[in-house]
């Protein structure tokens, strides 16, 4: 059974470092915006959820891509998605658990803007330690280290 521990190149996970859990995070992202790209080059029809808000195809195929890879990679570690949520799917508690907004934005995204990105996070120990945002149109990546706030949210480090 893998456990979360402080090592020398700081968050372990099944034997993932911080840079490797970046890669696979990074890779995963990627492959999510080019899917987002590929539906949004092809067009889609925008469907609403229960709470009202938009959802497309793009959202599910990102989605699929994202939690297949990270319960490939860490299968320890639950994966806390968006889409999954709002169909009724929500993990088991754990220690730590991945987050994921396959497409953050889609409100944007359906309006063909190009503020959307795609959103991994990674919460060890209930608190927010890495997260990874990858803006498919502008082809960008951030990385950043979380602080979190006793009072909820967190805030970039």
């Amino acid at each position: 059974m893998s456990r979360l521990a402080k090592a020398g190149g700081g968050c372990k996970e099944n034997g993932m470092n911080d840079t490797e859990l970046l890669t696979l995070a990074f890779d995963l992202a990627q492959r999510a915006g080019a899917a987002i790209l590929e539906v949004r080059a092809r067009g889609f029809e925008t469907l609403a959820k229960a709470d009202a808000s938009p959802v497309t195809e793009a959202d599910h195929a990102a989605e699929a891509i994202i939690v297949a890879g990270l319960r490939a990679a860490t299968p320890e570690i639950p994966v806390v998605a968006e889409e999954e949520m709002a169909a009724g799917r929500t993990p088991e508690r754990a220690a730590a658990y991945w987050v994921v907004d396959p497409l953050d934005g889609t409100r944007e995204f359906t309006n063909r803007r190009d503020d959307f990105a795609v959103c991994i996070g990674l919460v060890p120990a209930c608190r927010p330690k890495r997260a990874w945002w990858w803006s498919p149109p502008a082809r960008t990546a951030t990385r950043r280290g979380l602080t979190p706030s006793c009072r909820g949210g967190a805030w970039w480090t």
